[in-house]
């Protein structure tokens, strides 16, 4: 079965970050709907590990490199905040 996003339309895959609104599932971010390929979260890891490469939408802190680590569960293709709790 193939879901649509509530917002563009487009079809979700499973590699799209996601989230849920009303009981309707769409795209966090259409224009990007997927997360970091293996070629960017290297690049990232070679050119910025030494300043800020993300930013908290909810509580507005900012993250060097060495604060985040691979989510393990989730297939090591999305990062989080080391110590964070994940929902």
């Amino acid at each position: 079965m193939q879901v649509n996003c509530a917002k563009c339309f487009r079809p979700i895959s499973v590699t799209d970050v996601i989230e849920s609104s009303g009981g309707r599932l769409s795209h966090s971010d259409c224009a990007r709907s997927h997360g970091l390929t293996p070629e960017e979260r290297s690049l990232l890891f070679v050119y910025c590990f030494d300043h800020v490469v993300a930013q908290s939408a909810s509580c507005n802190r900012a993250f060097r490199m060495t604060e985040l680590g691979p989510d393990a569960l989730g297939g090591g293709e999305r990062i989080y905040v080391l110590g964070a709790e994940r929902i």
